[in-house]
């Protein structure tokens, strides 16, 4: 993914980041990197920002990443 995405989930604009969680959505690449970010973009201040990074993940489905520790 690239990294200017990655840069934009950090701007003081919610707008921006909400765009940035969009697009990485759309890439459609389940990479680790890409799911943990938006793991983490799920706990912004912004209702719009996360919910933006759930309907991401959601697209992105199944990955061999493991985020949770067993």
């Amino acid at each position: 993914a690239s990294e200017a995405l990655f840069k934009a989930l950090e701007d003081s604009d919610p707008n921006v980041r909400s765009s940035a969680a969009e697009a990485l959505g759309r890439l459609g690449k389940s990479e680790c990197r890409v799911i943990e970010t938006l793991l983490k973009v799920l706990g912004d201040s912004n209702g719009n920002v996360r919910r933006s990074a759930a309907e991401a993940l959601g697209r992105l489905g199944k990955s061999e990443c493991r985020v949770i520790e067993t």
